[in-house]
């Protein structure tokens, strides 16, 4: 019989804990952004985040395992969608829908971020509902930037975003 309370106990405290967790990180302008941000299911069942653009939806080439997938939408529509682009050594897929949903578009930043600029991305880790993280720029190297996040699964292929615009992913 303790043990059922101890139990019961835990998993009141981890739902408190996840709703006080999704009302802190989603209280941000930069949450708005969230409609742009898609969940993509691989056949296997695997699944990963992607964003749309004006050119497609982006995710990671780990993300999109085999040359069709489906994209889950935030209003909950789902399409299949096909890769138009794949680059293996930056990890990066482009994705194009069969049938693209009426969805809010991200568009890419221009210039440099500089350390200890304010960064967001949001993903949906599990595939089942949005999670927004703060970061910040620690260095930018030729290629990349150095920032810090925490990591949750199901956030590959998240947009790194700044002032609600993608600077990476």
């Amino acid at each position: 019989m303790t043990k059922l309370k101890i139990k019961a106990g835990l998993r009141l405290l981890a739902l408190i804990t996840l709703i006080f967790l999704i009302i802190y990180v989603t209280d941000d302008k930069a949450y708005s952004q969230k409609s742009a941000i898609v969940v993509v299911i691989n056949s296997n069942g695997s699944f990963g985040t992607g964003f749309v653009t004006s050119d497609g939806i982006y995710t990671a080439n780990h993300v999109a395992l085999s040359d069709t997938v489906i994209i889950r939408y935030n209003n909950k529509d789902t399409t299949l969608a096909y890769v138009l682009k794949r680059d293996t050594v930056k990890d990066i897929v482009l994705l194009k829908p069969f049938n693209p949903s009426d969805t809010k578009v991200l568009h890419f930043g221009s210039g440099e971020l500089k350390e200890l600029d304010e960064v967001y991305t949001i993903c949906h880790p599990a595939g089942l509902f949005y999670m927004q993280y703060k970061g910040y720029i620690h260095r930018r190297n030729k290629n990349y930037y150095l920032v810090s996040f925490d990591i949750t699964g199901g956030a590959s292929g998240s947009p790194l975003l700044f002032d609600g615009k993608v600077y990476g992913m």
